[in-house]
């Protein structure tokens, strides 16, 4: 049995319940299919919950798990970096420091390579920069096949957050550009070390360097667990007036969005139903969040929710008013494999064009009284919400299945292990 090790700074569900963790979650288990996998979690204290202890760890195949210093010693500046030079080049240097390997891990691994019962055939890193803190680039390991799992393009979110937020001033937009180049002459040095890439969609495979290894698309695609696999989301009632929200509000592009929704959209929709409710379940919600949303008339901080599922039954529609950042939302899917209409930006949709070809499966709303307008016309027109939400859902089923996941994870898997075709399954078209 080959022994394959995943690394990845985000800890699989349910250890880490948002998006990272689902799709860490579903690598691992596409994973299995080809090899015993351990994992070998680095990141930096946001990496545990306190509810993570070293039992569950185990449970769900953390082999290896290291925290890594927020702060870690700069390099000397060379003799020329002196005045706002030395500014610039403490700036770089902790950018670059994202993509130095880690020596706890480096150790780690460098061991487990050495005994013939624990050394892997295969590493799969999830991220590029987790991948290179867990050892991808030092010798002893250069001679294992490697996958990159290119989720979150580095340099892509970095310039997604400075579209929609500039650093300040003349000097700011130098050194943010200084930084920008840097960011992508390292990632496209780190993707060398790579057999095989996998991006999470059509627009990520398009910014890859023209030299990059061969690569796939992996779509991000909605977790649901395996116990729960065969059960059917009801519609909507057409009495219902919920608005959900579901998002990790530790992430900026989730908590702006919510923040801008609920002070200049939700005041007119309350205005227009006044029995909407706008229902908020997420993780990482601070004190003063919960303080001031819960005042708002008509909206209720639910916060953590242990079943996503009966808040979808309650729901008549979702929103994911997310206007930057990485990746694609996979909270978009998720919300129309419930069969939930969903009110969304274009930038959300990233990756996901083609759930409108069909016909309109998904609100579309550039600025808040576009948010605004598609949740009062939804929330008044049960048979328009529920059309949509069927095609959403049937567009997730056809296009985001678990069986083309599977399918995408096999062929690289084959090819680099090895193993023969045989074993890799077309999904229905």
């Amino acid at each position: 049995m080959s022994r394959i090790l995943l690394i990845t700074s985000t800890l699989p569900w349910p250890l880490r319940r948002n998006g990272g963790g689902q799709r860490t979650a579903l690598l691992k288990r596409a994973l299995e299919k080809h090899g015993q996998v351990d994992i070998l979690a680095i990141g930096g204290s946001q990496l545990l919950d306190e509810d993570v202890t070293p039992d569950r760890l185990a449970e769900h195949g953390v082999a290896g798990c290291f925290i890594r210093e927020s702060t870690r010693p700069i390099e000397p500046p060379p003799w020329y970096a002196i005045g706002p030079l030395a500014g610039l080049h403490e700036l770089l240097e902790s950018w670059r420091n994202r993509f130095r390997a880690e020596p706890a891990a480096v150790e780690w691994l460098l061991e487990r390579m050495k005994d013939p019962d624990r050394r892997y055939d295969l590493i799969v890193g999830r991220y590029l920069a987790a991948a290179m803190q867990g050892g991808c680039a030092v010798n002893g390991v250069r001679h294992v096949p490697m996958i990159l799992d290119y989720d979150d393009v580095e340099w892509q979110t970095l310039a997604a957050q400075l579209e929609h937020e500039p650093w300040p001033g003349i000097k700011g937009r130098i050194g943010s550009a200084i930084v920008l180049s840097e960011l992508r002459r390292l990632s496209a040095e780190a993707l060398q070390l790579f057999q095989h890439v996998w991006v999470t969609s059509e627009e990520d495979a398009a910014v890859l360097p023209v030299d990059a290894p061969l690569h796939d698309v992996l779509p991000n695609i909605p977790y649901v667990d395996p116990s729960r696999d065969d059960e059917e989301p009801s519609a909507a009632k057409d009495d219902s007036a919920d608005i959900l929200f579901v998002g990790d509000l530790q992430l900026p592009p989730n908590r702006d969005g919510l923040e801008q929704f609920i002070a200049e959209a939700w005041p007119t929709i309350r205005g227009a139903v006044p029995n909407a409710w706008l229902k908020i379940c997420g993780r990482g919600l601070s004190s003063d969040q919960q303080a001031r949303w819960s005042r708002v008339p008509g909206v209720d901080v639910i916060g953590f929710a242990p079943d996503l599922m009966q808040c979808y039954a309650d729901s008549a529609l979702c929103i994911v008013p997310t206007f930057y950042g990485g990746g694609t939302k996979i909270k978009v899917l998720e919300a129309l494999l419930n069969n939930r209409v969903v009110v969304t930006t274009e930038h959300a949709l990233r990756g996901y064009r083609n759930l409108n070809s069909q016909g309109p499966a998904v609100w579309m709303a550039q600025e808040m009284s576009e948010f605004a307008d598609g949740c009062i016309k939804l929330l008044g027109n049960p048979t328009l919400r529920t059309e949509m939400a069927a095609r959403g859902r049937a567009a997730v089923l056809h296009d985001f299945s678990w069986d083309r996941f599977q399918f995408v994870v096999d062929q690289a898997m084959n090819a680099l292990l090895r193993i023969q075709p045989a074993r890799v399954q077309t999904p229905a078209a």
